[in-house]
């Protein structure tokens, strides 16, 4: 399996480019969300032996970190950003993939509920 980065350099590079573009640092930096791709493809992979699932995995966790990137560019501090403009931008990136539109809402939707519960 190849990384996350070599599946899909041109959206790993818009990810890249928007997380230097605030400045995000520390925990939540680019190489975070590369870990937790790489991370999220192994598992899925393990979990379900299936290539494409697996990349999508990593799809969602190289995205995952669109809401504090928002945070950070529209200066709202610990505030949430609107759904609405967390899908915008991870729908951006995903323009730059081959994913189906289904595929890409089912991204969005596990981007924008990343930081829920887990379920029983």
């Amino acid at each position: 399996m190849r990384h996350i980065w070599e599946e899909l350099p041109e959206m790993t590079a818009a990810v890249r480019d928007s997380h230097e573009a605030v400045g995000l640092k520390q925990d939540h930096d680019f190489m975070h969300a590369v870990r937790v791709a790489e991370v999220a493809r192994v598992v899925a992979l393990d979990e379900w032996r299936d290539e494409r699932l697996a990349l999508l995995a990593g799809i969602a966790g190289l995205a995952h970190d669109a809401d504090r990137i928002l945070q950070q560019k529209l200066g709202l501090g610990r505030e949430d950003p609107a759904d609405a403009d967390v899908a915008a931008l991870v729908k951006e990136w995903l323009r730059l993939t081959d994913v189906t539109e289904e595929e890409a809402e089912t991204i969005v939707q596990a981007v924008l509920g990343h930081t829920g519960l887990n379920s029983p």
